[in-house]
């Protein structure tokens, strides 16, 4: 199973998670941000870049369920959708940053270490950011963020969208080599 992740982050300096965006490729999607008015959401905005508290935190709320008042109950709800589709099998986890394998491990690990000593190892992981900067996987990617944007009012950097935009790359890839 193939799965596509994106995280959003408050700056490359000192990257804490602000959201979540996974996208199987049977169709399955998870997404949860850190509740801006949370007290823990608001502490995080204040350390966030200029960029992301201007575009990242601007496309916060547009889905219901899906604000969280905590990193924790973020990161456990993220895990236990994991859990479930890692279950079916081979499970591939596919990113464009190193930075979301490595906040979103390090989170689970802290939120969830019986799940997370289990499973992380068992999941492959790969960074797919120059196969995503081919020709062909980019037009998917530009489509993929264009039909977000009209569908859903969420566009580039958003976790969601990003995710999404990040399969259809690589299916696109997959389908041309």
């Amino acid at each position: 199973m193939l799965i596509a992740l994106d995280t959003e982050f408050t700056s490359f300096q000192e990257p804490l998670i602000l959201s979540i965006g996974l996208v199987c490729e049977n169709g399955e999607e998870f997404y949860g941000e850190l509740s801006p008015d949370s007290q823990q959401g608001q502490a995080r905005l204040i350390q966030s870049s200029d960029f992301v508290k201007e575009i990242v935190s601007s496309q916060f709320g547009r889905f219901q369920n899906a604000s969280y008042e905590s990193e924790s109950s973020l990161i456990i709800a993220a895990s236990a959708w994991l859990e479930v589709r890692a279950r079916c099998g081979a499970t591939h986890i596919v990113f464009d940053s190193e930075h979301d394998r490595e906040l979103l491990v390090s989170a689970m690990y802290s939120a969830t270490p019986d799940w997370a000593n289990s499973a992380v190892g068992q999941l492959a992981w790969a960074n797919v950011a120059d196969a995503a900067a081919v020709a062909v996987a980019a037009e998917a990617y530009e489509t993929e963020l264009s039909k977000r944007a009209q569908s859903q009012g969420i566009s580039a950097h958003h976790a969601l969208a990003d995710a999404a935009a990040l399969l259809a790359a690589c299916r696109r890839l997959a389908r041309n080599t």
